[in-house]
């Protein structure tokens, strides 16, 4: 009698890539948002707002090829602005993905001294819609109501966009090593700007697994209808492979070409996010 024996072989593939290899099941939507038009007299329309349709047509191919579920809107009023950011947010479980793209002026406004966040340039940066400037505070509200950590990618196409969503808390690096115990430190007295409610606002982080890039920094003008072409020429038509932080050093080189110098925070982000195939 003859016994025939199978022996299960396990192969091993090795791969030198540094791409997490996470496999999500999720939604994919994208909220696309252009101000082809403003009713504010010192930021007027002009050919920079002329153009968001063009910027949003190139956004929109890259996502449509990714399989996003794509909204958009056009010259929204604050109000829209920001419910239409929330209602997108609102449903999102962990590891759905959420690309929010925004289009338009950028601005800065003096920071309220009463209020609960922390400005170390005394500055918040806005968004201009349709009826009035919406400051980087109000978007901070909505970001912290969805407490699910979904996957959002929000891509800000405007000057003084460095910190349009705030980011952390601006506290010096130290403080995050030390956490509450920087308040009885001696070093705060060397921060005269620091408001002396901190200790909430170090509560106040939001729990999005968020990757943040924009087209510049705060205090910085940039030329019009060239971010999101650099963004298509990085992304290739698909053909791009590498993780987030290698799709943005791609994107900066290739936009100091054109005197843009953009943003990336990854502070409130996973390494599986940071480190996986960009828009998978």
């Amino acid at each position: 009698m003859k016994v025939i024996i199978f022996i299960p072989i396990l192969l091993l593939f090795f791969n030198d890539s540094n791409i997490s290899n996470q496999t999500y099941t999720q939604k994919k939507n994208a909220l696309l948002i252009g101000m082809t038009t403003t009713n504010l007299s010192h930021l007027y329309s002009n050919t920079a707002t002329s153009l968001a349709s063009s910027n949003i047509s190139r956004i929109n191919n890259i996502l449509k090829k990714e399989k996003f579920n794509i909204k958009e809107l056009d010259s929204p009023n604050s109000t829209e602005f920001l419910e239409a950011i929330k209602e997108s947010l609102s449903p999102l479980k962990e590891d759905d993905f959420l690309v929010i793209y925004y289009y338009g002026h950028g601005g800065q406004v003096i920071d309220d001294p009463n209020d609960w966040d922390l400005e170390l340039d005394g500055l918040d940066e806005t968004f201009v819609t349709r009826d009035r400037e919406v400051k980087d505070d109000e978007l901070y509200e909505i970001l912290l109501q969805n407490r699910n950590s979904p996957r959002v990618l929000m891509i800000i196409d405007a000057c003084n966009s460095g910190t349009s969503y705030k980011m952390r808390p601006e506290l010096p690096d130290f403080t995050y090593k030390n956490s509450y115990n920087f308040l009885d430190t001696p070093q705060i007295d060397k921060f005269k700007v620091l408001k002396p409610n901190l200790k909430a606002q170090l509560d106040r982080i939001i729990t999005l697994d968020l990757i943040y890039l924009s087209s510049s920094s705060d205090g910085m003008a940039i030329p019009s209808d060239t971010f999101s072409k650099v963004i298509t020429r990085i992304w290739n038509n698909g053909n791009f492979k590498g993780d987030y932080n290698k799709f943005f050093s791609k994107i900066k080189d290739k936009s100091y070409l054109y005197n843009i110098y953009p943003t990336m925070d990854t502070s409130n982000a996973s390494s599986n996010f940071i480190n996986s195939q960009i828009l998978k």
